[in-house]
């Protein structure tokens, strides 16, 4: 009999333990998951921050985005067009917008061109190449190492935090635990995919630049008759047009008349009330 009790003694003692580590581990992993949640970079020392950047901006190449506008006068506007699709197709390049405009004096159409980075300056050159004239030309280059490194820092961390978050979830025995744990894992994976596709536009915009191109082919035939005919037709239809802005507002002009010979009729008898009075 005594035997019997130790041995119920014995399985108590060992019940109660392992209720007593469940329920710990339990507390532990939601403690866990709260510090997560809240999880913030500590402030470090001014000093000690600055030799972290420097060390790891050393260990990234620079980065450097570049943006260029050449407007020129060509001979003929259909082969210099023909002669850039070429040379935009032989670099590796592509158009992204083509847009033609047609005047009196001339034709116009300017290509917004993307174009690996390491091909920009022999591009933008071969263009050129195609001017009589050039009226303007300009390269703008920017450097966004700084973002570049910063967005990479946040990525990797997020992704580090969401392994853990993994680990949390594995480790989870209550539906509570594991609720909690997979909207915080919902939050972050929208925060990294948001982050994923920033980091994606910058390597897009570093790895391939943009020119702008305008070129036109003047009309050789327009001279000063031409403009003095395009004038006398240009304000033509600007008489018609303000004709028919008057057709329009004939009401307005209606009440407006009525009201200003109202007006003169009250002080012209009112004037002959003083005199005669």
């Amino acid at each position: 009999m005594k035997k019997v009790t130790l041995l119920l003694l014995v399985l108590s003692l060992f019940f109660i333990w392992s209720c007593g580590n469940k329920a710990n581990e339990s507390s532990v992993a939601m403690d866990e998951v709260t510090e997560l949640s809240e999880l913030k970079t500590p402030q470090a020392d001014a000093k000690k921050e600055a030799k972290l950047e420097d060390k790891q901006a050393s260990e990234y190449d620079r980065k450097i985005t570049k943006t260029g506008d050449i407007n020129f006068e060509t001979k003929d506007i259909v082969k210099t067009k023909s002669a850039i699709q070429k040379q935009v197709k032989a670099l590796k390049g592509y158009i992204e917008s083509d847009e033609i405009s047609t005047y009196d004096e001339r034709k116009s159409n300017t290509l917004t061109i993307r174009i690996p980075s390491s091909s920009f300056d022999t591009l933008i050159n071969n263009v050129a190449e195609q001017a009589t004239k050039i009226d303007s030309r300009e390269v703008r280059l920017s450097d966004v190492t700084e973002d570049y490194i910063d967005l990479d820092k946040r990525l990797k961390a997020k992704k580090e935090l969401e392994a853990r978050y993994i680990q949390l979830l594995q480790k989870a025995t209550k539906v509570e635990e594991i609720l909690k744990i997979e909207e915080q894992m919902g939050k972050l994976r929208e925060d990294i995919e948001s982050t994923e596709g920033r980091f994606r536009y910058l390597n897009g915009q570093v790895d391939y630049s943009t020119l702008n191109v305008t070129f036109y082919e003047s009309n050789p035939d327009y001279n000063f008759w031409n403009r003095i005919g395009n004038g006398f037709s240009n304000g033509w239809e600007t008489l018609l047009t303000f004709v028919v802005m008057l057709a329009n507002l004939w009401a307005v002009i209606l009440l407006a008349t009525g009201i200003i010979f109202f007006i003169r009729y009250w002080r012209k008898k009112r004037k002959n009330r003083i005199t005669n009075s």
